[in-house]
């Protein structure tokens, strides 16, 4: 009976309340809506609004160093880490994965719509898309097709088309960084 009442006192005592900064930083971002995976970027942002409450304003204030962010929601709930997926301005309205601590420092902000090949012109288009899978990876694909122009740059020649296309595999890791695992190029002239 000691024994039991002894394991009893123990599991009671290593239970202790959340620091203040914590338990403030937590009740917040557990209020934001997890968002579904898989996701794709740029379809599935552009079908979202940011989260627009008082709250959410106080947060983007006090826990970012610029308050220009939209956030969307949550993602990985089961993690040791908070990870919100949000938006700054920009000419694409990048889609970004931030990751903070417990008490709300951030500890990671990753892109998930880099764009490495960002352009549209009369020679030159761009497709760039990132699928964000719930085993805390995402693929990005970025494809950029130019044609040769004519003597007077006022039309593309049909027929020299190249489409270059780049895929980058990464992983987010549990201490909330973002590891590069591949990235494979590869061209192909399609002739258009």
């Amino acid at each position: 009976m000691k024994k039991i009442l002894l394991v009893f006192l123990i599991a009671i005592a290593s239970c202790k309340p959340l620091p203040p900064e914590e338990k403030e930083f937590a009740e917040i971002v557990d209020g934001f809506p997890v968002l579904d995976l898989p996701a794709k970027f740029p379809e599935w942002d552009r079908e979202m609004d940011p989260i627009s409450s008082e709250k959410t304003k106080t947060f983007i204030n006090k826990f970012f160093e610029k308050n220009y962010i939209g956030l969307w929601g949550r993602v990985f709930p089961r993690e040791s880490l908070y990870y919100l997926i949000g938006t700054q301005p920009d000419d694409q309205g990048t889609p970004f994965l931030f990751a903070f601590d417990r008490t709300g420092k951030i500890i990671t902000k990753a892109a998930l719509l880099s764009g490495e090949y960002i352009s549209a012109d009369i020679s030159s288009s761009t497709d760039n898309q990132t699928i964000l899978s719930d085993d805390m990876s995402f693929v990005e694909t970025d494809s950029l097709r130019t044609s040769q122009l004519n003597p007077e740059g006022t039309d593309a020649i049909r027929g020299t088309e190249v489409c270059r296309v780049t895929v980058r595999k990464f992983q987010i890791n549990k201490d909330g960084q973002v590891s590069l695992l591949s990235s494979d190029s590869s061209s192909v002239k399609t002739g258009r």
